[in-house]
């Protein structure tokens, strides 16, 4: 009896417990954790970040996918799932030495091709998940001209938890 009890306790208390998040806005369903992420191919290769960062705030989101040497920023007004734009104001890629130190910036073109495709967004679950394809131009402001003139970033998925 005292066995049966136990395990009693034990599920209730891990029902509890099992579904909460934590500090680094990881998010658990029911005992998995879905990790916030970016990926895409960049000059044919894969290339995923290893932080990604997002900022919400009424209809504007913004992700900004961090390496040591490199960020990619994309923002948009979101106000449900659907397919986005990217203007040169909301697309930059910046390279850099050391990871402080600006070398290149990079600016999404005119092109309508640039999209953000929002799959799932959900306030009540806090999550977003979606695609996009950008290519960039350098910024003669910041680019040393020994990089290449053009970056693009192709078949680009995310996932995230929303901010609260």
């Amino acid at each position: 009896m005292k066995t049966k009890l136990f395990i009693a306790l034990l599920a209730v208390a891990t029902a509890l417990t099992a579904c909460k998040k934590n500090e680094k806005k990881e998010v658990y369903y029911c005992c998995h954790i879905r990790d916030n992420f970016m990926s895409a191919v960049k000059a044919d290769t894969t290339w995923r970040t290893d932080k990604l960062e997002l900022s919400y705030n009424k209809d504007s989101l913004i992700l900004l996918g961090i390496n040591k040497n490199e960020t990619l920023r994309l923002s948009m007004k979101v106000v449900d799932t659907g397919k986005y734009f990217i203007n040169p104001k909301s697309g930059v890629y910046n390279i850099l030495v050391g990871g402080d130190a600006l070398v290149g910036e990079y600016r999404a073109t005119t092109d309508t091709a640039n999209y953000i495709k929002v799959l799932t967004y959900s306030k009540n679950t806090g999550w977003i998940e979606g695609q996009f394809k950008i290519k960039l131009t350098k910024s003669a402001r910041y680019t040393n001209p020994a990089l290449g003139n053009e970056v693009s970033f192709v078949r680009g998925k995310f996932s995230a938890a929303l901010p609260k």
